[in-house]
């Protein structure tokens, strides 16, 4: 009997030793893949710190050419106007059929000018505010990752504990399987000692 609950505790110590390994093999792999996931929120990071730069400076030199261009259109509006009140003066002063169809022709054109440059505002306004809407969302990504960076931390360290709890839970069945089997060995020993006294008291009668 005391040789069956020897081996059944060693069998519960081998046991629980497999299962602290079990568990030691698992924290390194969590640790793996949390060292894994922080190398790839880094990266994410850096990738949106990098395309955030990029948006800024798209916006910045989109914001300048549109401003460049309307100056550019207000410039040329205005000295085709002023060439026009120049010939309509210079046509009231002496009819010339070839200056008002030159005037006819300058009207026209800055009317089709003032026609491209609603078009070209238009068009730049719409590209501006799919650029706003491309970086809320950034943000909002930004603001995502940030929570989750936040949180993680507590959530590993929650992990940490479950873990520790797991492992000193192994230890304790570990410590309790040894104590038993000192025990067991001890009454083994004492049985032992006791039947070899019996065999030298029967030697001794003999």
């Amino acid at each position: 009997d005391a040789e069956r609950e020897i081996h059944a505790a060693s069998m519960e110590k081998d046991k629980a030793l497999k299962d602290l390994k079990d568990l030691k093999d698992a924290l390194l792999i969590s640790e793996k893949e949390i060292s894994s996931r922080d190398a790839a929120l880094n990266t994410a990071k850096q990738q949106f710190k990098t395309m955030q730069k990029k948006l800024d400076c798209a916006q910045s030199d989109h914001q300048l050419e549109k401003e460049t261009w309307e100056k550019t259109l207000k410039n040329v509006e205005e000295t085709w106007r002023l060439r026009c009140e120049a010939l309509e003066r210079q046509t009231a002063e002496s009819p010339d059929d070839a200056l008002l169809d030159e005037i006819e022709r300058l009207k026209l054109s800055v009317k089709t000018l003032q026609e491209e440059q609603k078009s070209f505002r238009d068009l730049a306004d719409k590209m501006l505010e799919e650029k706003d809407k491309e970086i809320s969302r950034l943000w909002d990504d930004k603001k995502n990752l940030q929570q989750s960076l936040d949180s993680r931390p507590s959530i590993d360290h929650q992990n940490e504990l479950t873990a520790f709890r797991k492992q000193d839970a192994s230890n304790s069945g570990t410590s309790a399987a040894e104590q038993q089997i000192i025990i067991l060995a001890r009454q083994q020993a004492q049985r032992e000692e006791e039947l070899a006294q019996t065999q030298r008291h029967i030697l001794a009668l003999q």
